[in-house]
């Protein structure tokens, strides 16, 4: 039975985080009052218990009811030892861990000659007679919180492995500076802020992850030359430890190659005597295991013969990264299952790793957000490391929030991140989206704020930050449930279900400035683009709502304009100066249903007047990996080249005002690519460069004339 103090709690903190909504007061008084004062059988109580329970742990999940937070920021656990929270937010400065040592320089294995060298082995875990250095604090309040949310039944969410998808949002295209440089980058969302990718190139050699190696291939005038390969999946002898590499980054002559990794162990029950003394056979339970992402460092001076530097590693599932200025920002999801032991911090703190050793994360560079006994958060934490890849390596500093990251956003000097979360209204639940804050300094990263806004986030290209200001387009869904009943019978139902979209201005603290609420009711968002001061989104239910919106004034943003046009486009680009490219489907009208491959190109020049000026339907063909993947596009327009792959092929376009788009070139993607998947277009000078999982092919970008193939 809920008592008169948790009541009070919950609507205090409901008060915290929506201070203009009413509280719950009619589903907790039928909760916590007396049987006697709610015209209601006992019997039938019990039946209403169940649903309103169910309830009010769904609207608690991501809202934090603790006292601990202050100032719209998470509390550090404090020192010392003692079963209660910690005090209101003190410091979260981004000093390093405290045994930073541990990671700096270590000693670089040795290399191999061969041209073909070994991939770092995958980690040995810690036996219980080696835990992890555990010099960083007293963790005792950790256990403690770990421990309430554990017995508690937890409800986990997680976010899949790079879980960001398509559209994207720079200040600037990706193209101007790649046509300074003289061959194309990684389509990025934000200048100066590197995202890993399955291929890279620094304008003399291309990098590409294929099947199981790494290719270092030498490209000249087209001319296609291997350097070197690296084994990148490796699995140990008991099939119990498996790695495998995903995406990389080159900087300079260092190329980073980013992993998953799995330790995997099998539970068994021990055997157990029957009546008759014959030996039952053990019962064999789901395996269950234990992942980690790692940075491996490699020095590629002599492309023909690349050095492994150093390796780190963290506790958990990939969740994003970006580089900037030599700095990886490395982010993991990393839960806690199983026994935890109060003597073994192992057990309940989140490690990381320079190769084999671990070191836990000091606690006070771990944040609480939730109070255990008022919420049914998670027993998972979100990790941000800061490593410098200059030199051998180094860990500069790394921050645990509990909780759980989904989408990233990143400028230059801050990192948002956004969970799921929820808002309570009487009995009207609203879903939201909890952000947190992270200042980044050359690898330093500390912890400023935190704020929640109603919605969900499609992708990280719905976030901005602009002159300190950050923005966020959601979509809102919201439904109000009933509880009631008789004496034979309860029963619960939802209803006044609503989804509508949203556009918020938030200051430096991630409280709001402004808003523009109830955006074409039953659609939602399929893409989002911030150029300056102004917004673009997509919305889409049978036609397309492309909308421009005026953020020049925080505290007032304003809708200039909603294009109405049939299909959707899931990633815009701004082109040129006013052009804005589009790449989504065609859809029919009066239905909805969604159509062929559509490209449109829009005049924005005046945003309180968009104009869709071209538009090509590609007849036959509907998937392409650039609908939800930002990297498989490469928009430029001082090439005048807009690519991307598209049903097992890779295809080139061409736009001009006066003959709209044109196709230049269809590339076959290979008899194994039958979707196209996994291909990257790049180009070095006047030379175009194909890569899939098969090889890299070139052409000449006049014509599209092929020049040389090399097979991986």
């Amino acid at each position: 039975m809920l008592n008169e103090d948790w009541k009070k709690e919950y609507k205090t903190g409901m008060d915290r985080v929506s201070p203009s909504r009413e509280s719950i007061d009619n589903l907790l008084n039928v909760m916590t009052s007396k049987a006697s004062a709610r015209n209601i059988s006992p019997r039938t109580l019990r039946r209403l218990m169940p649903f309103a329970a169910c309830f009010l742990l769904v609207a608690a999940l991501a809202i934090p009811l603790s006292k601990q937070i202050s100032g719209g920021r998470s509390v550090p656990l404090a020192s010392g030892t003692g079963g209660q929270v910690a005090a209101p937010y003190v410091d979260l400065s981004g000093a390093a861990p405290a045994s930073e040592d541990k990671f700096s320089a270590a000693t670089a294995p040795a290399s191999t000659p061969s041209s073909e060298i070994s991939s770092p082995a995958t980690r040995t875990s810690l036996s219980p007679s080696e835990t992890a250095s555990s010099d960083k604090g007293d963790y005792s309040e950790l256990y403690n919180v770990m421990s309430k949310l554990q017995s508690k039944g937890t409800v986990r969410a997680y976010t899949s492995a790079g879980a960001e998808s398509a559209n994207k949002a720079p200040s600037a295209p990706a193209s101007d500076s790649a046509a300074s440089q003289g061959y194309s980058d990684t389509n990025i969302q934000v200048a100066g802020v590197q995202e890993s990718d399955i291929v890279k190139t620094d304008g003399k050699y291309i990098y590409s992850l294929a099947g199981e190696k790494l290719s270092i291939v030498k490209a000249e005038n087209g001319a296609l030359a291997m350097a070197s390969q690296i084994p990148i999946s490796v699995k140990d002898s008991s099939g119990r430890q498996s790695s495998g590499a995903f995406e990389m980054y080159v900087s300079g002559d260092r190329l980073i190659v980013l992993r998953n990794s799995y330790e995997y162990h099998i539970m068994a029950a021990e055997p157990e005597s029957s009546n008759d003394s014959r030996v039952i056979a053990p019962s064999i339970w789901p395996p269950r295991s234990k992942s980690f992402v790692s940075a491996d460092i490699y020095d590629i001076s002599d492309r023909t013969s690349p050095k492994l530097l150093n390796s780190f590693s963290q506790d958990g599932s990939f969740v994003s990264s970006r580089m900037i200025d030599g700095v990886l920002y490395l982010l993991s999801n990393k839960g806690v299952y199983g026994e935890i032991v109060r003597e073994r911090p192992d057990t309940f703190v989140p490690q990381v790793y320079c190769g084999a050793e671990a070191s836990l994360i000091s606690q006070k560079d771990i944040s609480v957000g939730i109070d255990p006994e008022k919420s049914g958060g998670s027993a998972q934490y979100l990790i941000v490391a800061g490593i410098d890849t200059s030199g051998n390596g180094k860990l500069v500093s790394n921050k645990a929030v509990l909780g759980y990251g989904s989408q990233i956003y990143s400028s230059r000097t801050n990192l948002y991140v956004t969970s799921y979360s929820g808002i309570t209204e009487g009995s009207t639940y609203t879903g939201a989206t909890k952000l947190h804050r992270f200042s980044l300094n050359s690898g330093n990263i500390s912890l400023e704020a935190e704020g929640t806004v109603p919605g969900s986030v499609l992708n990280q290209f719905s976030m901005d930050e602009h002159a300190g200001c950050f923005r966020i387009v959601t979509t809102v869904y919201s439904y109000t449930v009933s509880v009631g009943g008789t004496d034979k019978s309860a029963w619960s139902s939802v209803s006044q279900s609503r989804q509508y979209n949203s556009l918020y201005t938030l200051d430096s603290n991630l409280k709001i400035k402004g808003k523009i609420e109830d955006l074409a009711p039953g659609e939602r968002v399929y893409s989002a683009r911030f150029i300056g001061d102004t917004a673009y989104f997509v919305t889409f239910r049978q036609v397309d709502p492309l909308f421009a919106a005026d953020l020049s004034d925080p505290a007032n943003p304003r809708i200039l304009s909603a294009l109405k046009i049939p299909g959707f486009s899931q990633y815009l680009h701004p082109y040129s100066d006013g052009l804005l490219f589009g790449l989504g489907h065609d859809a029919d009208a009066d239905s909805g249903k969604a159509g062929y491959l559509k490209l449109s190109m829009f005049d924005i020049s005046d945003p309180k007047n968009v104009k869709e000026l071209s538009k090509l339907v590609i007849d036959g063909t509907y998937y392409s990996e650039a609908s939800y993947n930002h990297k498989a596009v490469l928009a430029d327009a001082a090439k005048n080249i807009i690519a991307f792959p598209a049903d097992g092929k890779y295809l080139i376009y061409s736009y001009s005002r006066e003959q709209g788009f044109k196709r230049e070139a269809s590339i076959s993607a290979g008899s194994s690519m039958k979707y196209g998947y996994n291909m990257r277009g790049l180009y070095i000078g006047d030379v175009f460069y194909v890569v899939s999982a098969e090889g890299i092919s070139s052409y000449a970008v006049k014509g599209y004339s092929q020049i040389s193939k090399i097979s991986f």
